[in-house]
């Protein structure tokens, strides 16, 4: 049987409203990755700056962490190259896909200019190490 490297991420990532000078902390906005193929997963983060009419908030200023409760301070920063993460999520074995989630903050730097700001964060699917299916 060939391998199937298959996932869904779900909804698009939202931090809220935040102020200059805040944080998102513990990280709790959420990415969940379901299994949809026949391996195990682990993933590849990365993003770009995040721009406002001119102003920009650095990708270093998102942090994530495979676990709940972590606070903005022991995630790991975000960068614009890839980075795999261990997630460690089970092949599909029924109907219903097995699921791991990311955990997601940002600082917004003091003296940023408050507006809507987007950029974007890419999340690849990695095959993972046979032993974690």
């Amino acid at each position: 049987m060939n391998d199937l490297l298959a996932m869904d991420i779900g909804s698009s990532l939202a931090f809220g409203t935040l102020s200059a000078g805040q944080s998102l902390s513990p990280l709790s906005a959420l990415t969940i990755v379901t299994a949809t193929g026949n391996v195990g997963l682990d993933q590849t983060l990365e993003g770009t700056h995040m721009y406002s009419v001119g102003n920009t908030i650095s990708v270093e200023n998102q942090k994530y962490s495979l676990n709940s409760g972590t606070s903005y301070g022991s995630g790991s920063a975000l960068s614009l190259s890839p980075v795999e993460t261990e997630l460690n999520c089970l092949k599909t074995k029924s109907d219903i896909g097995e699921t791991k989630p990311t955990y997601w903050g940002i600082a917004i730097p003091v003296g940023t200019v408050a507006g809507t700001y987007g950029g974007t964060n890419t999340v690849i699917a990695v095959k993972g190490e046979f032993a974690a299916w």
